[in-house]
């Protein structure tokens, strides 16, 4: 098993090998599984550089392609640009994520950033990716047409409302503790979509996409969660209690 430590950053028992391409630790080609139909399903992840892009394949045992995630990698975070699950089993997108984390991590990359769909936000979210709106008219658009206007009626949601009043009626914040407050209060947002099984029904789904971001804050705090994901998923990679 790889076991990543935060505070020495050591890799142990290599179960999935790394090449250096381009300056970067990829992983070569490792085993991970997937159930479809009640029955196990074998599958191998395979990442390279194409061009200027990192290119992550989930192919089956006779290397049928079954899904593909497409990144970016700039100077301080890894920007996922798109993810396409061709055959219709379930788990191809949470392999790429899981996949990406890897990388992530190998190459002490601080942050992986995307732009989600309105009805993505939910799966995205269950992989730690938060709200990462960089300016407050953004975050003012987005609550006033989710928050206010398309989930008006929504009880459950009175609590986040109140919230966004007393954000829109402050004054005096500087403008990061302005954004970072307003990020916080469509997390919330975000949250109780998700603990009340809102989001399971397309008409409490966001109507508009929004920037997400996941950071290795978030990866050393749920540190578990992403181990258990790891061990589901047959992929040989844990994140050690050095976090």
């Amino acid at each position: 098993m790889i076991i990543f430590d935060y505070n020495k950053h050591d890799i142990a028992f290599t179960a999935i090998k790394f090449n250096k391409v381009r300056g970067l630790n990829i992983p070569e080609r490792f085993h991970t599984k997937l159930t479809f139909n009640n029955t196990p399903v074998d599958c191998y992840i395979t990442t390279k550089i194409e061009n200027s892009d990192l290119l992550t394949r989930v192919s089956d045992k006779k290397n049928q392609e079954l899904g593909i995630g497409r990144y970016l990698k700039f100077d301080d975070e890894l920007f996922n640009m798109s993810v396409y699950n061709y055959s219709g089993i379930k788990g191809i997108g949470s392999l790429l994520h899981l996949s990406q984390i890897i990388t992530m991590l190998e190459n002490n990359i601080p942050k992986i950033k995307l732009y989600a769909l309105g009805n993505a936000i939910h799966f995205h979210s269950k992989f730690k990716f938060k709200s990462d709106f960089d300016s407050s008219e953004k975050i003012k658009d987005f609550i006033i047409k989710e928050i206010f206007l398309n989930h008006q009626k929504i009880s459950e949601l009175d609590k986040v409302r109140e919230h966004a009043r007393k954000w829109f009626a402050a004054k005096n914040l500087n403008k990061k503790t302005k954004i970072d407050c307003g990020n916080g209060i469509i997390n919330e947002y975000i949250r109780v979509i998700n603990e009340k099984g809102l989001y399971k029904a397309d008409k409490y789904n966001p109507i508009q996409g929004m920037e997400m971001v996941l950071d290795k804050k978030s990866i050393k705090k749920y540190k578990d969660y992403f181990n258990k994901m790891f061990d589901n998923f047959g992929i040989d990679y844990h994140i050690t209690k050095g976090v």
